[in-house]
C-alpha cells in the first residue's frame, strides 16, 4: 500500500554530499506540498487535459525548488529517450509488464509509434539541467484510473531508477490523483530508495 508523502531539494545539501536519505526526504516533503497546493488551488485536476495538467503542476513544483538555482523542473523530458539507447530503455520497461501488455498496442516494442514512446517518458523530472550527475527525481502521473496505466507507471519508474542505466534518476515517484466521493485524493508510490529498516 502506498503512503501519502512529499518532496523538496537543496543545492547546499547536494553540493555538500549530504546522504541520499536526507535528499530523499527533502524531495518527498516538497512533492507533497506542491501536490496539495495544486489540488487545493486548481479545479478539475483529475479531468483537465494532460498538457495543461503537466504545465500547471510543474509550476507548483518549480515554486518548491526555486531557491536552489541548479535545480530545474521540466515536464515531458523529451531528451531522455533520445540520449539513452532508446530500444534498451523501452525493452526494459516492457519486460516489467505482463505478457499480454504489448498486445494492447498490437505492435512490437521496437516499432512503437511516437505517441506511445511519448507515453513512456517521465511526465515531470527534477534535475540539474545539462548534466547526468544530478538526475534527482522522475515523476509519473496517474489520474483517476488503475489497471495497465498504473502498472506501466511502476515499470517506467523501475526503469528510470535502474542504476545500470548511465542516465538513471536517483529517485522516482508515481503520483495518483483520484476522485473519492467527489473530492480529489492523492497517493504516492516511491522508487529508488529504501531506508535501512526496509532493506
Amino acid at each position: 500500500m502506498c503512503k501519502n508523502e512529499n518532496a523538496m531539494v537543496s543545492e547546499n545539501l547536494v553540493q555538500r554530499n549530504t546522504t541520499l536519505e536526507k535528499v530523499f526526504y527533502l524531495l518527498k516533503r516538497g512533492v507533497q506540498k506542491a501536490s496539495e497546493e495544486f489540488v487545493n488551488s486548481e479545479r478539475n485536476v483529475v479531468t483537465m487535459n494532460e498538457k495543461t495538467f503537466l504545465e500547471k503542476f510543474s509550476r507548483y513544483l518549480t515554486k518548491e525548488f526555486e531557491d536552489y538555482s541548479i535545480i530545474s523542473v521540466d515536464s515531458k523530458f523529451s531528451t531522455y529517450l533520445r540520449m539513452q539507447d532508446r530500444k534498451e530503455v523501452v525493452r526494459r520497461i516492457f519486460e516489467r509488464m505482463p505478457d499480454n501488455f504489448l498486445s494492447l498496442y498490437r505492435i512490437k516494442y521496437t516499432h512503437l509509434p511516437k505517441r506511445v514512446l511519448n507515453s513512456l517518458l517521465p511526465d515531470i523530472v527534477v534535475h540539474e539541467r545539462g548534466t547526468i550527475l544530478l538526475n534527482l527525481l522522475s515523476i509519473c502521473i496517474v489520474r483517476n484510473t488503475g489497471g495497465n496505466e498504473e502498472r506501466l507507471a511502476h515499470a517506467r519508474l523501475k526503469t528510470y531508477t535502474d542504476p545500470t542505466l548511465p542516465r538513471y534518476y536517483r529517485f522516482g515517484v508515481m503520483i495518483l490523483f483520484r476522485l473519492v466521493n467527489g473530492s480529489p485524493e492523492i497517493e504516492y508510490c516511491w522508487k529508488g530508495y529504501k531506508s535501512p529498516s526496509e532493506q
